[in-house]
């Protein structure tokens, strides 16, 4: 009996003095490993990653793994210039929410311990809130890996309830420095080496793992370099694991 090649889908919205820019690269360097694993795979990039693309996508070619790269909300990801997958507020579900849960939805920029407007976002891609219909349930039996700020704590926790096997996504910001040093592709090979382990055959847990053990190495590498360090731990902190963590590709 042939076993069935699992396919992988990727977004990867890119836009010019925007963090994705760089995410958009990492996606790109992921695409290139997955292929050369020898997966199926799909990518949608730039003003491809739209909602219609995407809900197309998932119903065309069922992935088994489905990454996105790119900015993240509490209740959905985004894609160039609308979200794209997501789990829709009604009024009568955000009228019933405490203030401080619906601040959240509303403001996701906002990080606790942060500077004053240091984590603000000039065009809030979060704001206004997302009015296309839900679409999780289009990824049920399915593994999820947001590389994006904010989706695991709503996104994340509807996907499971929805079917998903397994959700890996950041609870708060995402954050990665960009400088000479180039140290946004050391984060970029962070999230690359969770794929790496996750295509070759390691569960979930198992994976993210391995990412935690790479972000240690360069906790303790740069640990005099605070604006390297400390957001690499902020990340490994922030980062969940939902559903069964046992889930492998196959």
């Amino acid at each position: 009996m042939v076993e069935k090649i699992a396919t992988v889908l990727i977004t990867a919205p890119r836009k010019i003095g925007d963090p994705t820019f760089y995410t958009s690269i990492w996606a790109y360097n992921m695409e290139k490993l997955a292929r050369q694993l020898g997966y199926n795979v799909i990518t949608l990039k730039g003003d491809n990653v739209n909602y219609r693309n995407v809900n197309a996508a998932i119903e065309r070619y069922r992935p088994r793994l489905y990454i996105h790269a790119g900015h993240g909300c509490s209740g959905h990801l985004t894609g160039q210039n609308e979200c794209i997958l997501t789990r829709k507020y009604s009024i009568d579900e955000m009228l019933s929410m405490e203030p401080e849960q619906l601040d959240r939805i509303l403001n996701p920029t906002k990080l606790s311990g942060c500077g004053k407007d240091i984590c603000s976002l000039n065009n809030d891609v979060c704001m206004p809130l997302c009015f296309n219909e839900t679409n999780i349930h289009l990824l049920r039996d399915s593994i999820i890996y947001a590389v994006a700020c904010n989706s695991s704590s709503g996104l994340g926790k509807c996907a499971i309830r929805y079917g998903v096997q397994s959700y890996v996504g950041y609870r708060d910001l995402l954050l990665f420095p960009v400088d000479q040093m180039r140290s946004q592709d050391m984060f970029g090979q962070v999230h690359l080496e969770f794929l790496r382990y996750l295509l070759t055959g390691y569960s979930v847990g198992e994976s993210n793992d391995a990412m935690r053990m790479m972000e240690d190495i360069y906790i303790r590498l740069y640990r005099q370099v605070k604006w390297t360090a400390l957001p690499m731990l902020w990340n490994t902190l922030h980062r969940d694991v939902l559903g069964d963590p046992d889930t492998t590709i196959y």
